[in-house]
């Protein structure tokens, strides 16, 4: 039995996104700015989740460049922070009446967090 290939995903497959809301954690740069791109082109409105607004308004300034249309914002969120986590969520959820995509790209070290020896 031979397995038949399955096309590819190509960006120009999604479909228009207007009238939906979406979070990328670190959004500001690699795969995190493409895929922040790639959604505000489609019309989703766009909030990029990170510590630094300096670095997240230097992306949103060279993703509109050429594009001043696009719907980015900056949230403030620090991952090794759970009162921030927190704050963030209470914040965004003043902002929009709901979340309809989360694009989880940052990681954060276990280690990072100071919570001690959890193993």
């Amino acid at each position: 039995m031979t397995r038949q290939k399955e096309e590819e995903f190509q960006v120009a497959d999604m479909p228009n996104l207007s009238g939906y809301t979406a979070i990328v954690t670190g959004g500001n740069s690699g795969i995190g700015y493409e895929t922040t791109l790639q959604l505000a082109n489609r019309g989703a409105r766009v909030y990029i989740a990170s510590r630094s607004k300096t670095r997240v308004d230097a992306a949103i300034k060279a993703m509109k460049t050429g594009n001043s249309g696009l719907d980015i914002h900056f949230l403030k969120l620090d991952l090794q922070d759970l009162q921030s986590i927190k704050t963030t969520a209470e914040e965004f959820s003043q902002k929009e009446p709901r979340l309809d995509i989360l694009i989880n790209n940052a990681g954060v070290s276990l280690f990072s967090l100071n919570m001690g020896n959890i193993c």
